[in-house]
């Protein structure tokens, strides 16, 4: 690949880039919180550490991020049916909604 490629192909990843950043303001959440929600969107429910592992994050930013999305009623907890110390974490339908929205509109063409 030579260096105007890489130019281009730079300036069409920052385009994506800021469009998606107006589409997550707009349903008030940051790329760390779209991250985990498109996550559980294809896959849930899932432990907290196992999103870390996923997204190649410390557990305390999972867990401070995780913390947002379920104050903004976009994520719920729930608990192991055989080990009660266990968590996992699922969409809510109002999460599923925003997710869903998000790309659905990231894919538009307009």
């Amino acid at each position: 690949m030579d260096i105007a490629e890489i130019f281009k192909s730079s300036i069409k990843t920052r385009k994506a880039r800021k469009s998606l950043s107006k589409l997550l303001t707009a349903v008030d959440i940051i790329y760390g919180e779209f991250e985990i929600l498109f996550l559980l969107l294809s896959e849930q429910p899932l432990r907290p550490s196992i999103i870390g592992t996923h997204l190649h994050c410390e557990p305390a930013a999972v867990s401070r991020i995780i913390k947002s999305l379920s104050q903004k009623d976009l994520i719920e907890y729930q608990h192991d049916d055989e080990d009660r110390r266990q968590i996992h974490v699922r969409l809510t339908k109002q999460g599923h909604t925003v997710i869903k929205s998000v790309v659905t509109q990231s894919c538009s063409p307009y």
